[in-house]
Formats: C-alpha cells, structure tokens, sequence
C-alpha cells in the first residue's frame, strides 16, 4: 500500500502516470508497505501468463528477494523509477522517504534495488543516470541515506506502520535500539552482485 497522500497524474505518452504528493512527506515517513491485497506471483508461475498480461506484469511488478513477482492492488505500480528518487526501499520490507517530499513532487524510487534484471526503460530526469546499468552502483552510499531517513522514523507521522510484518518489526526495532543491528539493503534485495 502506498503512503495515501499523493495522487495519480499524467506525465508524458514517454512515462505515463506517476504519483505526486498532495502534502508534506516528511524524511524517515514509510511511503509504502507490501500489503495482503497486494497480488504475489510465484516466480514459478510467471510462464503460465499469456503475454498479453506479462507485459503488465513486466511493467507493473516489483520483485522481491525470493525472486516472486508483486503486482501492487493500489496506485502504488504508479511510482516511477528515478536514479536519485525520494524513497528508497530498506532491507525492512517497506520504502521509506529519505529527504522532504513537497507538495506536488513527484514521489519516485529507484527500480534497480528490486530488479534483479533490471529489464525497465530508465526515464529518469536525473542527467548523470547510469540508464540502467548497475555498474558503479554505491550499495555503502544508499544504506547511508537509508540509515539517516530511518534515524526520523519515530519522529514523524507513520500512516502505514501497521503493515509492516512482526518479524521485520522486530528487526527494525533492533537496530533503532542499537544501530550495528542495521539490515543493509544488499543482504535484502536482489541487486546484481
């Protein structure tokens, strides 16, 4: 489920619709948590798919580390992919914002940390992307920036916490206790190693 203060608005036939915050989200807010009506397709089960829904699928889903499919029930397929986005996902099975997303800034993050083939149209507006390589990606430099949004989270209003599983729960609250406990975004998600 996505954070539920943002919107649905047409960018360009290029990159389609994307979701813009209709408020303040501050740094260290969960902007979105896998959810029970989310839809899981075992990766087992991608080929029964005829093509017409694979594209779709392709399109729309994330794919966690157990190499399943997750095609989100809300608006949250509508994030688009940006290579120095607002929200990152964590190694805690939700995506956090990691600064100050203003009203009406487009909520964005970054497809190559849940693409282990990294087959997506990089359309970012970030002129020094890496389109879509993951040559030079800076794992260290990412869980720096998720260790400081996730230094905020008990500072802010959390719309989405109830989402998050007991076990990841658990281990967040380990490392808010003590912060060696942190869980990298490598050990987590299927990036390219």
């Amino acid at each position: 489920m996505v954070i539920p203060s943002v919107r649905i608005l047409w960018i360009s036939d290029d990159k389609g619709y994307g979701l813009f915050s209709t408020e303040h989200i501050p740094k260290g807010t969960i902007t979105y948590c896998q959810d029970p009506l989310d839809i899981v397709i075992r990766k087992d089960d991608v080929s029964r798919y005829p093509n017409a829904l694979l594209n779709s699928i392709h399109k729309f889903a994330f794919e966690p580390p157990n190499g399943d499919l997750v095609l989100c029930w809300d608006e949250a397929k509508y994030i688009n992919h940006c290579c120095s986005p607002n929200s990152l996902s964590t190694g805690y099975e939700f995506e956090i914002a990691v600064r100050d997303i203003q009203i009406g800034e487009e909520l964005t993050t970054d497809y190559r940390l849940f693409s282990r083939n990294n087959h997506f149209a990089c359309r970012c507006d970030n002129e020094q992307c890496p389109r879509p390589g993951m040559d030079g990606f800076d794992v260290p430099a990412i869980d720096r920036v998720i260790r400081s949004a996730l230094a905020s989270l008990t500072d802010v209003p959390q719309p989405l916490a109830f989402l998050i599983p007991p076990h990841q729960k658990a281990q967040l609250d380990r490392f808010l206790a003590d912060p060696r406990e942190y869980i990298s975004i490598a050990n987590e998600l299927p990036i390219q190693r």
